[in-house]
């Protein structure tokens, strides 16, 4: 029987108990884990010449039998990050060790934000869900963990940007976050619809008004026609209309040319859209509006209509003038739209 003395790195005795023949350094640290709550897999068991292995038997390691063997404890990061790389090992042994961050000898340990983050690599949904639920309970508003997470924005697989995008959401409590807002712009210039949709959606509610950085990204995405779907074009087009305090051309003429696009979703929110950055009454706005009005599809001049009565003001003479206009244009379907908003807009109902 050997006697044990456990000791931190800073010389504090943490366990001390006998050992047999028989005993192991893994027998050790499930006795550490119950002690301090830190599971085994995270633990590190120090000789003065060596780390023990999980196998190693403790009696090994007494040299007089006088004394009591010394050892060191410390709580490392390593063996689980190679567990989360092994692509043998199975998703619920990557989960436990996961959950084990939950642990009370673990919540006050900056690198587990680490580990959890790196399961955001995983190729399996359960191990990436996992790692983001442990980052949501233990590293809320923490920017360790923010950074961690940010990092994997970048990373060549969609499944792991999309899930560091959801993830990023769960643990950002300050809007205007610096880093996080230019790393979601960033992301507007992702290959994948999905990823830009997500990040357009977060900058709505984490960008400040007017952030120029941030309305700029989008309106050179949509002025570059990166992705002409609705899942790109919903999100870009409701975060400009919540952005954008002050009036801008760009984004009229941007929103008035989507009031064209295939998707009545991407019509209904151009319509918003030139609500919100142009006041009524704007020139511009429904100059834009009324070529609109005058396309030979009748999905387009009913979205034009529909935003003619968000641009106008009452009895707005620039408007009434244009829309005599297009009261005689050749197109008979145009002739009848350019007629019932002139007669509504002479009524003053709008």
């Amino acid at each position: 029987m050997v006697r044990v003395a456990v000791s931190h790195l800073s010389g504090r005795v943490c366990l001390e108990t006998d050992a047999g023949t028989t005993t192991t350094a893994l027998d050790l640290k499930m006795q550490l884990h119950d002690l301090l709550g830190v599971p085994p897999v995270y633990q590190a068991i120090l000789s003065e010449s060596a780390t023990l292995d999980d196998h190693d038997n403790l009696v090994r390691y007494d040299d007089d039998g006088e004394q009591p063997l010394c050892l060191r404890f410390l709580i490392t990061m390593e063996k689980a990050l190679a567990l989360l790389q092994n692509v043998h090992a199975s998703d619920e042994s990557k989960k436990g060790l996961l959950q084990g961050l939950l642990e009370p000898g673990m919540r006050m340990q900056t690198d587990c934000s680490r580990v959890a983050a790196a399961a955001l690599e995983d190729a399996s949904q359960v191990v990436r869900r996992s790692g983001a639920e442990v980052l949501a309970k233990v590293a809320k508003g923490n920017q360790f963990a923010i950074d961690q997470v940010i990092q994997r924005l970048q990373h060549s697989s969609e499944e792991t940007r999309s899930a560091a995008l959801v993830t990023l959401q769960d643990l950002v409590v300050d809007h205007g976050n610096e880093n996080v807002v230019a790393a979601l712009v960033r992301c507007l210039r992702d290959s994948k619809d999905a990823v830009v949709a997500k990040a357009a959606t977060m900058l709505e509610t984490l960008a400040g008004k007017d952030d120029a950085q941030v309305v700029g990204a989008m309106v050179r995405l949509l002025e570059s026609n990166q992705s002409s779907s609705e899942i790109v074009l919903v999100p870009v087009l409701s975060a400009l209309s919540k952005l954008v305090a002050c009036r801008s051309e760009k984004v009229i003429v941007l929103a008035a040319a989507n009031l064209e696009h295939r998707h009545p979703c991407v019509r209904r929110w151009a319509v918003e859209c030139l609500a919100a950055v142009s006041q009524r009454g704007d020139r511009l706005a429904i100059k834009e509006v009324a070529e609109r009005l005058a396309h030979d599809q009748d999905h387009v001049r009913l979205a034009a209509d529909l935003a003619l009565t968000r641009v106008v003001e009452k009895h707005d003479e620039f408007a009434i003038d244009t829309l005599a206009e297009l009261c005689l244009h050749a197109d008979s379907g145009v002739r009848a739209a350019a007629r019932i908003a002139h007669g509504r807009l002479s009524r003053g109902s709008l």
